[in-house]
């Protein structure tokens, strides 16, 4: 299995200085030691012991701020069985429906919407009901490439089609009503929606469209920023826009990230190209929650770095190569939400609090859409770790360089 160094150094959270401000550390063995003789501990003292295969971020001694909770990849994944007669009577193995490339996902209302650019479909994955259906099977919808989709608070949904340079639109029982978009408009890679403005990143012309999502009328574009050190965009791949309205955009060329305010004023940056914390080598998928803390998927490091709205600094990252539940293969997509949130209870470890998810589309399909939640963990069973483990200073560890790889298309 390969793992570099960005996979085993974490953040120290800090109760003094913010919700995940602190310095990276190490995680040695005397960490493991403690982290096995706590769960043997609690095990013997009358404390629930941590659920099997919990994987926290960052893992113990430190108090986690995030849990990975389920992968979903096909429709065994999501409990559905089929073909259990002809099983028993051919021998046959059962069937899988499964993702090919997802591009993006995200969720609403115990269901998972997944743009996958290699089945050319739209995927609802139906937790509850476990169902597995394309997006507009019944109106004979074809999509070409699709690769973002948007969900508004009213629950219609826009999925941005690469190869057909258009936007489709559903209704909020996921019929379909019409497309948004002219020949030579744009070339959409991302969109997202706040209010009655649909955001749309276009590769083709380096520039973002803001639309009227109810007439089609284009309202703004933005093409970067002057005052930025990173300038115009090169390759505005991703976007997102933030609770407050704030308009943020991952640049894959440029391997950074940009923020705007309500106004549409350059703010700042979030990281640079480079191999080490804080940094990117092929930027992707990004959201941004309540409080203001970016999420950011880099495809070459292959995980999400979490980073502080006031001086855009990284405190915590997730995900690394690998082949454990958990653990990333060319993210791409990056969603938040804080509904229905019950529908993940049965994953959540009975130590973690947890606020709302993160979904994360693996582009390569072993991984599949992976669900992450945000939270904390509860002070009076995680304390003990921290108190039995030293730390060592961050600047003991040695960072490898990652060769950046080639940039693609998406």
């Amino acid at each position: 299995m390969k793992q570099t160094q960005l996979d085993k150094v974490w953040t120290r959270t800090n109760s003094s200085g913010g919700p995940l401000s602190g310095k990276p550390i190490s995680i040695g063995l005397s960490a493991l030691v403690a982290f096995f003789a706590l769960v043997a501990l609690t095990g013997c003292g009358g404390r629930s012991a941590l659920k099997e295969n919990t994987r926290f971020y960052p893992p113990p001694p430190q108090m986690p701020r995030v849990q990975f909770l389920v992968r979903y990849q096909n429709s065994l994944d999501l409990g559905i069985k089929s073909g259990g007669f002809r099983k028993f009577v051919t021998g046959e193995k059962e069937e899988k429906n499964q993702l090919v490339k997802p591009h993006s996902a995200s969720y609403y209302k115990g269901k998972l919407y997944v743009a996958d650019s290699r089945r050319f479909e739209v995927v609802i994955m139906d937790i509850v009901n476990k169902t597995m259906e394309p997006l507009g099977k019944e109106e004979g919808i074809v999509f070409a490439k699709p690769l973002s989709i948007a969900i508004a608070d009213d629950g219609t949904k826009y999925i941005a089609d690469n190869g057909r340079k258009r936007i489709f639109v559903f209704d909020e029982n996921d019929q379909y009503r019409n497309l948004i978009g002219e020949d030579g408009q744009f070339s959409p890679t991302s969109i997202a929606v706040r209010g009655d403005k649909l955001y749309v990143a276009d590769i083709e012309d380096k520039e973002v469209e803001i639309i009227n999502r109810k007439t089609g009328e284009v309202i703004q574009i933005v093409k970067g920023a002057e005052e930025s050190p990173f300038g115009v965009f090169r390759m505005p791949v991703n976007l997102t826009v933030s609770p407050s309205g704030h308009l943020y955009v991952s640049d894959m060329l440029a391997n950074t990230v940009y923020e705007f305010d309500d106004n549409l004023k350059y703010v700042r940056n979030y990281g640079r190209p480079g191999d080490t914390y804080g940094t990117f080598s092929r930027a992707r998928g990004i959201a941004v929650d309540s409080a203001g803390l970016l999420m950011a998927a880099d495809a070459a490091f292959e995980n999400v770095q979490i980073f502080e709205p006031k001086e855009g600094k990284l405190v915590l990252f997730f995900g690394g190569s690998g082949g454990e539940p958990g653990d990333m293969y060319l993210p791409s997509g990056v969603t938040i939400s804080y509904s229905d949130l019950d529908v993940f209870g049965s994953y959540v470890d009975p130590r973690f609090e947890l606020e709302y998810i993160i979904v994360v589309a693996n582009q390569y399909s072993q991984d599949g859409v992976s669900i992450y939640g945000f939270g904390k963990g509860d002070k009076k069973y995680f304390e003990d770790f921290s108190a039995q483990a030293p730390v060592s200073d961050s600047s003991a560890t040695e960072v490898p360089v990652v060769e950046p790889p080639v940039v693609e298309q998406p």
